[in-house]
């Protein structure tokens, strides 16, 4: 199976002569997925044009909430991995060089995760982030929103004030809450 999962917990204190009441309660241990290799083509520019075809080769893992995301993943896959296709297709070669893109990339890669497992949470979470009309529609087109949602506006914009009012949604409260890159190869 191409997930694999880990977490960050090390050991057990099991040596420990001190009583367990009387340790401090550690902090939540993060859980990883890890996916498969990613290879993707990339669109051409001008400089690729000159040079041929290139291609990203990638390996990620994902930092979830709890097991029960792992378990979600699992379910939905390949819709999962066709969206992390996706986004990692959608930028030329050149811009992948520059600094700050991975983040970018990383972010976009956990809101589509995130709006798979988790579809009405990540929606709210999006709509309170007040995107432009421009930037739903490049959620929209990464698979991170409904295909309407850059299409009606005013409908939109009743729901962005409404999820700003009711809910205060952070990324912690998502069950992806990151995305690390283990390898990002550009060739």
């Amino acid at each position: 199976f191409p997930v694999t999962i880990s977490t960050g917990a090390a050991g057990s204190r099991s040596g420990s002569t001190k009583d367990s009441r009387s340790l401090p309660a550690s902090p939540r241990q993060p859980t990883y997925v890890k996916l498969d290799t990613f290879t993707v083509n990339l669109p051409p520019n001008r400089v690729s044009r000159e040079l041929g075809a290139q291609y990203l080769q990638t390996d990620i893992f994902l930092r979830v909430l709890d097991m029960t995301v792992y378990d979600k993943i699992k379910e939905f896959l390949p819709v999962v991995q066709d969206r992390i296709i996706t986004v990692l297709s959608l930028r030329p070669g050149e811009q992948l060089k520059t600094v700050g893109v991975k983040d970018i990339i990383g972010k976009e890669i956990a809101l589509v995760v995130n709006s798979i497992v988790e579809p009405q949470l990540t929606a709210i979470y999006v709509l309170q982030q007040q995107p432009s009309r421009a930037d739903l529609r490049h959620l929209v087109r990464i698979g991170a929103m409904p295909k309407d949602a850059a299409e009606t506006v005013q409908t939109t914009q009743v729901a962005i004030e409404a999820a700003a009012q009711f809910w205060r949604i952070g990324e912690t409260d998502l069950p992806v809450h990151g995305v690390l890159f283990k390898s990002f190869v550009l060739k």
